[in-house]
């Protein structure tokens, strides 16, 4: 029979603070925002803020920053309507820092990381997305 585990509160080796997730494998970060209009958050985990650069084009803040750059990044988007694509990997395309047709093209730091939206594979041009989501694995700092 498999053993069950009920409690409230998981509290770190002193007992006055909850643990923290800084070394184990799992996610640091994630938002689902609207990118459409005034960008606004529905739901996350340590992400502070959300910045519109532009059409098609966000950064994305830590409140608890990593400890280095070298995190891992994945997200994705599904449009509202038929004027774009309703899943980045049907036509679309999300990039992370590394899209040379964006003005704001940056490398990922440790407190914040951008992310761009576009019509194709081919770099085409930058839109908006109403559902737009995006996860963080690394280690916090």
């Amino acid at each position: 029979m498999p053993s069950v585990l009920n409690v409230d509160t998981i509290a770190d080796a002193a007992g006055t603070g909850a643990v923290a997730l800084t070394k184990q494998s799992a996610a640091k970060a994630w938002v689902n925002f609207n990118g459409i209009g005034t960008v606004s958050t529905r739901d996350s985990l340590n992400t502070s803020s959300i910045s519109d650069n532009g059409t098609g084009y966000y950064s994305l803040n830590f409140s608890t920053a990593m400890s280095n750059i070298n995190y891992s990044i994945s997200g994705g988007t599904n449009g509202s309507n038929n004027s774009y694509p309703t899943a980045a990997s049907a036509g679309g395309d999300i990039r992370f820092n590394t899209n040379t047709a964006s003005p704001f093209k940056t490398q990922p730091t440790t407190s914040a990381f951008t992310m761009s939206v576009s019509q194709d594979n081919a770099l085409g041009t930058a839109l908006d997305a109403e559902w737009m989501y995006g996860n963080v694995l690394g280690d916090l700092a």
